[in-house]
Order: structure tokens, then sequence, then C-alpha cells
């Protein structure tokens, strides 16, 4: 059985466009959860209507709920589903037709794979395609991402995933509410192994200008919130590898890694030269320089 989640909140504009690339995909999905997080535009007649036009009858539309916000939202839409593989999906992207088959045969033919993400190309809402694509990068069509230094780095967003019902169990049982549902799925199946990348293009993933990533307008106040965040899954990462009692490697990494989140955080509460002497034998944890850079930015401007 197949399942897929979608929230809604204000989507008006692109909703319809959304809702055919999944009513249209060559596989059929049993199961069509969608939630709205009380929408104020026309957001539910429109899908209201559109599920009573075509008939949709294994599409469940939940409603005229309180707002929880989009991380509880999409936590919520995962927890009720019924099927073995599930996917996640935004109200304003556009699948390709085959989308949901090809991962699918992948996930069929790949017992192991706990999470996998596919390539998507990245574009403005008003057309301007100034972003690469994420996908079709390599010769493996199939890449597994290791636990490694970067576990807390996610590279792609949750419209691309599809995960098995173990891993919801999983991520029912550990997730919290300042962590993006999909960065938690993501930390799960780096943990398990079981996370793998399908380098193939197979959505168009619509970006806002207004909510595109600048790393220079970060404020310390959000900084901090990441990182007290982060340390919160690094003791959850350490607790799962202890349990595995496998990989003392990894519990060394995850150690180091929380010190540096440690030292990051005095860093810019405390603004003092003597943190940023403690966090230079930690450099090689950034993933790149910028990152090293925003942080001495930020204790230096706030």
């Amino acid at each position: 059985m197949i399942s897929l989640v979608i929230t809604t909140y204000n989507g008006e504009k692109y909703i319809v466009e959304q809702l055919d690339s999944i009513r249209n995909q060559t596989l059929l999905i049993d199961e069509v959860i969608i939630r709205d997080d009380g929408s104020s535009d026309n957001t539910i007649s429109i899908v209201c209507k559109y599920i009573d036009t075509y008939k949709l009858k294994n599409w469940i539309f939940i409603y005229g709920e309180e707002n929880v916000g989009w991380k509880k939202n999409f936590f919520l839409g995962i927890c009720s589903t019924q099927g073995d593989l599930i996917f996640l999906c935004d109200q304003d992207d556009i699948w390709h037709l085959d989308k949901v088959e090809k991962m699918v045969i992948k996930m069929n033919s790949y017992q192991h794979i706990q999470l996998l993400v596919s390539g998507f190309h990245s574009f403005y809402e008003k057309g301007a395609n100034v972003l690469k694509n994420k996908g079709n990068r390599g010769k493996k069509k199939l890449e597994k991402i290791e636990f490694d230094k970067l576990c807390l780095s996610v590279f792609y967003p949750g419209c691309t995933y599809c995960f098995r019902k173990d891993l919801k169990e999983k991520f029912v049982k550990y997730w919290f509410s300042e962590s993006p549902h999909d960065a938690m799925l993501w930390y799960l199946a780096v943990q398990t192994d079981g996370l793998y990348c399908y380098n193939e293009v197979l959505m168009e993933y619509r970006r806002h200008k207004d909510s595109a990533t600048n790393v220079s307008k970060h404020s310390i106040q959000e900084q901090l919130e990441i990182y007290y965040r982060h340390i919160k899954v690094l003791d959850m990462l350490k607790e799962l590898e202890k349990q595995d009692n496998q990989h003392a490697e990894r519990i060394m990494l995850i150690d180091k890694m929380k010190r540096w989140y440690k030292i990051r955080i005095e860093l810019l509460e405390k603004r003092k030269i003597t943190s940023l002497l403690k966090i230079l034998p930690y450099t090689s944890l950034y993933m790149r320089k910028k990152q090293f850079a925003l942080d001495i930015k930020l204790m230096i401007t706030g």
C-alpha cells in the first residue's frame, strides 16, 4: 500500500497544478492524506471541489482544525498514514508523472533502503530558472548517503522523500516539536544505514524568493535555535548508536560534534575571543568556510 501526505496553507495559487501531478501518476497512490493548517484563502474550497469533481474516494481531506504550524501538521499527517511506503508532498510543486512508479520500483528492489530521496529541479515561481538541478549528478543512479560529519546536513527537501513504515514508526517515537519532519526522517535513516539518493530528476521544486535561504540574514537567535536543536538530535543519535552497539567510531564523532556545537553556542552567547580560540580545533567539522565565517560575523556584529 502506498500513502502520500500533502499539507496545505493558503496555497490557492498553485494547489491544483500540484494535485493534478499527483492524480495523474502512472502508479496509483492508494491513500492520499491532505491536511490543511487553517487556510484563510480559497484553498479549502478548491481542494474540496477537486476531490468531488474527480470522485477521489481514497483522498482524505482534513481541515477546520486549529492551526498547529507546518512542522506538527506534517507530523500529524505522517502519523495517520496506513501505507507500507509513504511519500511527502508540498502544495506548490509539480511531480513528474512517473515519480511514484520509479521510486516504488527502487524501494521494492532494494529492501534495505529505509528512505529514498529523488533528484529535483528548482525553479522560482516567476519562471526565473537560476537554480541548479539536484539529480542526474553522477554515474551512479543509486547512491548511499553515509553517516559522517555531515549527518546533520539535510541536502534534499521532504517532497523528494519515499520511506518505509518501519522508519515512520521510529519517526513517531523520536520526533520533537522543534524538529522539521524531513530533517528527523533524514537523521533516523542515515543512522540505520538506510538513506539513499536516486540520482534522477523526478520533480519540479518551486522556490519562493521571499523564503529562499540566505545565511547572511541569519540572526544570532536563529542560529542558536539551530545549534540547540542539533545538540538534541546528537543526543538522540548517540542513544540509538548505543542501542545498536556496533559503531564505536560514530559515538566518538557524535561526542566531538556535540562539543563543537556547545562551543558555537558559547561563541554566540558570550562573544569572546577565548571562545573563538576554542573552536579552531573543530573547523574541519564545518561543511563550508562561509559557515565558519557566519559564526565569526555573528559573534562580532550580532
